[in-house]
């Protein structure tokens, strides 16, 4: 994980996508924040008001403590989010279920920051979403690694093989059952 700079998990729900998220941060000692509107995510303290977690950000920048966050926060708040992610810098920061938080298909303006510029901050964005063809552009066009699990939305294939290359018989053939995936390194 530490040469990937911007990961994207892509596959259908139950296919293991949060499973190996929890993974890979289990690995991963420094600073995270993780947006996490679904409560799939335990490990960190848990906001679900953005003014307690920018307390919360302000004493472990003072103290010079790591910042382990778990937001449950409303929408409105995710690009004020990605602002403090930038502004405060390495870490790692996990968005469970990008296209949630985007709107067809565009990036919050703190969030494309974020993706052309984070790596110059030292922070790593991990993004997860069961719709390829519904993340934005700007994201997927910046991740170094791919990782896919099954998927089978026609919409979603096509979207695979034009903008990722990816072999769309492989895809639809790994197992959810032994949450199967394949990556390609950018």
């Amino acid at each position: 994980m530490e040469k990937a700079k911007i990961t994207a998990i892509f596959g259908k729900s139950g296919s293991g996508k949060s499973y190996l998220t929890k993974e890979i941060l289990s690995k991963y000692k420094g600073s995270f924040v993780i947006w996490d509107f679904i409560g799939e995510h335990t490990g960190g303290i848990i906001f679900d008001d953005l003014k307690p977690f920018l307390v919360y950000t302000k004493q472990q920048i003072r103290y010079k403590q790591k910042i382990r966050a778990i937001l449950r926060l409303e929408e409105e708040y995710f690009d004020q989010v990605c602002f403090v992610v930038k502004e405060i810098g390495n870490m790692f920061f996990v968005i469970e279920e990008i296209e949630e938080v985007t709107i067809n298909g565009k990036c919050p303006k703190n969030l494309a920051s974020l993706l052309r510029f984070g790596r110059h901050k030292n922070v790593r964005i991990l993004a997860t979403s069961k719709r390829p063809a519904e993340t934005p552009r700007l994201y997927t066009s910046q991740a170094t690694m791919l990782i896919i699990f099954q998927i089978r939305e026609p919409i979603d294939l096509s979207w695979l093989r034009k903008y990722a290359g990816i072999d769309i018989r492989k895809v639809q053939n790994l197992s959810i059952k032994h949450h199967q995936w394949m990556r390609k390194r950018f």
